[in-house]
């Protein structure tokens, strides 16, 4: 009977986990560039997904990028709850084998993100804009001057300020310039 039983335990314990395993049966394909006819195209497709069950979702991802804020609508739509259930479905990202820019920040986003070594990723800064502030001549070389400044602090001095509390002095300083103006 003990090894009816520990058989039973190891055949159950070899099958894969679903929160972590890809399922190409409960998946949509992100494939080309992120812009709005996608996100048009797979709306229904994510919209059937996640009235079907809370099951995870698996997003196979190839695509050199695109529109960041399309890539924000995909993942919310695929987040979203119905007024039955409340649960939020776990997502699976693949990248397929190519996920960059945009793509990469989409496949970054999953609960659970798979990327093999043959895989390419491309992460990158990005320029948004700040609430009433525009990119100007004084403010790029406020940057430089800050980009230097935090070189030689953390060279000179292993425990320096971190990055936050130093922006946030530069700011009050600024504003006190601004002030006495």
């Amino acid at each position: 009977m003990r090894d009816a039983s520990r058989s039973a335990s190891a055949e159950t314990s070899a099958l894969p986990d679903p929160d972590f395993t890809p399922n190409p049966d409960r998946a949509i394909w992100i494939e080309g560039r992120i812009e709005e006819a996608l996100l048009e195209r797979l709306q229904p497709e994510i919209s059937e997904l996640t009235a079907q069950s809370r099951e995870p979702i698996t997003v196979f991802i190839n695509s050199h990028g695109g529109m960041q804020n399309v890539a924000g609508s995909i993942l919310d739509a695929l987040r979203r709850t119905t007024p039955d259930d409340a649960r939020v479905s776990r997502i699976i990202t693949v990248a397929a084998p190519m996920a960059q820019s945009a793509a990469a920040n989409l496949l970054s986003a999953g609960d659970w993100a798979v990327a093999l070594p043959e895989s390419s990723l491309l992460y990158h800064g990005c320029r948004c804009p700040l609430p009433g502030k525009y990119l100007t001549a004084d403010v790029a070389r406020e940057g430089r001057t800050l980009r230097s400044r935090l070189t030689r602090s953390s060279a000179s001095r292993p425990s320096s300020l971190p990055i936050a509390r130093y922006l946030h002095s530069i700011a009050r300083r600024r504003a006190t310039q601004r002030s006495r103006t």
